[in-house]
């Protein structure tokens, strides 16, 4: 899932932000609901199982004035303590330090199970009806995106997303950046090849998807040469995790 970006080109809010965290919680309760049913249902698909599950993922986004989720705290809050975890966060001893966060809790706005806070549910309470069960979401985890922020002049914030959520990263889209180009080859891109290194040595074994634009190649290529082009992305993965 992506997470998106504000309509207008301004610093998202607060307001933008639960958007998203409702948003989170509908695909949240229809994965829970897919699940329900494929364990009840007496036909399954060939090679499948009973209660099979859908893995959600959402993805950091490359830094804009007006996109969410741009770097790895705000990262944070979803990932560490599910969809849910954003509403509870004021309660935590480490406190938020988003500027929309921080918004929030003074306010006193955050809908709390137990009542809490002073949103209200559309029931005549103040209380969280939906409760906290969510499971915790996944990453996709772009580096290009991640390296765009600093213009590819330092790796350390894509390194940071690694450290804090590996166990939680699920697919990895490999690609470059350069002057502001972001889904450059990686063949072209000593950032790209460091973080791809750094995930290797830490031992991801999970998806990686090339996610090139060929847009920005620089020319058009034929079929034949968008295959040997690719082919060759392939391999230089490959000689970085297989050695």
């Amino acid at each position: 899932l992506h997470p998106g970006r504000r309509t207008a080109k301004r610093q998202p809010g607060v307001y933008d932000y639960l958007k998203l965290c409702r948003f989170l919680d509908s695909i949240d309760a229809a994965r829970k609901e897919l699940k329900a049913k494929a364990k009840t249902s007496p036909e399954q698909p060939a090679g499948g199982s009973a209660g099979a599950d859908v893995m959600v993922a959402i993805e950091n986004m490359q830094p804009a004035v007006n996109a969410l989720l741009t770097d790895p705290g705000q990262m944070k809050y979803f990932l560490d303590g599910g969809v849910c975890g954003y509403y509870n966060n004021y309660e935590c001893e480490e406190k938020p330090d988003d500027i929309a966060f921080r918004y929030l809790m003074m306010n006193d706005m955050l809908p709390v199970k137990g009542g809490n806070g002073n949103g209200n549910n559309g029931n005549g309470d103040n209380s969280d009806s939906r409760g906290c069960e969510n499971e915790p979401l996944c990453f996709t985890f772009d580096i290009s995106h991640a390296l765009a922020g600093a213009g590819e002049k330092t790796t350390e914030d894509a390194i940071r997303y690694i450290d804090m959520y590996f166990d939680k990263i699920v697919n990895v889209h490999a690609g470059g950046t350069q002057s502001n180009r972001v889904h450059l080859p990686v063949s072209q891109s000593p950032a790209a090849r460091e973080v791809l290194k750094y995930l290797a040595d830490c031992g991801y074994k999970r998806h990686i998807t090339l996610e090139i634009d060929d847009l920005n190649l620089g020319k058009t290529l034929t079929l034949k040469e968008k295959k040997e082009f690719i082919a060759g992305e392939i391999g230089l993965l490959k000689a970085i995790f297989e050695g």
